[in-house]
């Protein structure tokens, strides 16, 4: 195990983990990466509203907030009514969907994406 307190540069980030299926075997996966400080929640539902985490708010910038709507197992016409750092409300839902919402971390200054060569 490796502590860092403060930054770690590296051409690229990836991790190996046991395959779950194939004894003796292993994974290797990369990290995502992005020009800021993101942050995810995930998950299938058939409401008509998405409550995100209560930790949501004291985490993510409020005008940073996308949401995706994906329907599951029929065509729905999804989309955002409204939303907010405590919920979404999702018009034309008919039926199972997933979603994904994205936001740009608060509780850390915003990323510094160009800077001059080392």
């Amino acid at each position: 195990m490796l502590n860092v307190c403060g930054h770690l540069c590296a051409l690229s980030k990836a991790f190996v983990i046991e395959h779950p299926t194939k004894p003796g075997k292993n994974l290797t996966h990369g990290s995502v990466e992005a020009p800021e400080w993101s942050v995810h929640y995930r998950g299938k539902t058939c409401r008509d509203y998405i409550c995100l985490p209560d930790y949501w708010a004291g985490l993510v910038r409020n005008d940073s907030v996308t949401v995706l709507l994906t329907p599951v197992g029929k065509q729905q016409c999804l989309y955002v009514i409204n939303q907010d750092n405590d919920h979404i409300c999702v018009g034309g839902v008919e039926g199972e969907y997933n979603y994904i919402v994205y936001g740009e971390r608060k509780d850390i200054d915003k990323m510094v994406v160009e800077t001059d060569s080392i």
